[in-house]
């Protein structure tokens, strides 16, 4: 169907009464209003009267800064020299306000790094370094003729050993690199000296390294451990079979069961072959004899162990198999005591038998013992 000149388009899947406004709402009146977005759009603005000043007050404001009179800052924030007697005091030289902006700024443009930066600010910069290449001009052009003994510099000049301005106290000498290297963003992460890996950030010409966090493939992952270790290598497997001719379709994500059987059927066969293989190499070749351990090397187990005591001693043979019936060493007896301790007990206290002694680290007196029996 085509369309006739100078007629409006129509949605035909618009009700009637949605299309139409009712008899009783006027036609100036938007009677849709409430679904349209009411979001304030932000004009972009720029910092244009940055440093424009106004006409400067004959007396001092309630207000204003306390040492310049000016209406623009306080004093705490006044780049003003301070005065004696300040501009509220005096009442004289008052300094005249700065133009304050209100920009308003969308949720981008706030958090942009360079907001509110003037690339008109570079031009001082230019014009430093202008400068010194007309001295370097100049000094070059002054002991031009001797190229043989002098020495040349960055730029590809000569001097005769004498200072040049702004050689290697240039304020940016050591953020350049030389154009013969190669950027550090342009390296690969895959060469065996960069396998530490880098990360380069542009603004501040640093390179951050993170040598956890790259994988073989020159990529930044965190380091993995536990189950997901264990995925990962399930998934990098079923990735490289999945490469394969004729290798079957491995999904881990949708069918991880039946992936994982295929995955160790086929780890499995991969073992089996290189047996086969290394068998054949050694039946072809021989070289069996070299890869049993010698007897002689082998270490024999062990049938009777010695118990050596605290002192040094070496005390009873016991067999291999005997059980350790306690922790603490058994028939050692010090402080030449005839009986072990806690052999008596007296007054809630543990002892000795063979002396009576009820102190631990006391030498035994079979002495002490008779007189405490008959005391």
């Amino acid at each position: 169907m085509s369309r006739q000149p100078g007629a409006e388009d129509k949605n035909p899947y618009l009700p009637k009464y949605i299309q139409n406004a009712p008899w009783y709402l006027g036609e100036k009146s938007d009677y849709l209003e409430h679904h349209k977005s009411t979001t304030k759009q932000v004009e972009p603005q720029w910092y244009d009267k940055r440093g424009v000043k106004k006409n400067a007050a004959t007396k001092y404001r309630k207000g204003a800064c306390t040492n310049c009179g000016s209406m623009s800052h306080k004093a705490s924030d006044c780049m003003e020299r301070p005065r004696k007697v300040g501009a509220k005091y005096s009442g004289k030289d008052i300094m005249p306000d700065e133009e304050v902006q209100s920009i308003e700024t969308t949720w981008e443009s706030k958090r942009d790094r360079w907001n509110g930066y003037d690339p008109r600010e570079y031009g001082r910069v230019i014009e430093d370094f202008e400068s010194v290449e007309k001295l370097r001009a100049k000094v070059a052009a002054e002991g031009g003729g001797s190229q043989g003994n002098g020495d040349k510099d960055g730029n590809g000049t000569e001097n005769d050993g004498e200072e040049v301005p702004g050689g290697d106290d240039m304020p940016q000498s050591k953020s350049l690199r030389a154009r013969n290297d190669k950027a550090k963003y342009l390296e690969n992460l895959n060469e065996d000296d960069e396998a530490t890996g880098t990360l380069f950030n542009p603004k501040s010409r640093t390179m951050r390294t993170e040598d956890s966090y790259l994988d073989d493939r020159g990529h930044y992952v965190k380091n993995l451990s536990g189950e997901a270790a264990e995925h990962n290598r399930i998934t990098e497997l079923a990735r490289k079979m999945a490469e394969k001719e004729g290798s079957p379709l491995l999904n881990v994500e949708a069918n991880p069961t039946a992936a994982m059987m295929k995955l160790r059927k086929l780890e499995q066969g991969e073992q089996e072959q290189a047996t086969k293989k290394r068998q054949e190499l050694l039946e072809k070749y021989g070289g069996q004899e070299h890869l049993v351990r010698p007897k002689e090397l082998g270490v024999q187990p062990l049938t009777q162990e010695q118990v050596a005591s605290r002192g040094g001693d070496l005390g009873k043979i016991k067999p291999a198999g005997a059980g350790v019936k306690s922790r603490y060493p058994e028939d050692v007896y010090p402080g030449n005591h005839s009986s072990v301790w806690g052999s008596y007990w007296q007054d809630h206290k543990w002892g000795y038998k063979c002396c009576g002694q009820l102190v631990k680290n006391a030498y035994c007196t079979a002495k002490r013992k008779h007189d405490h029996i008959t005391n």
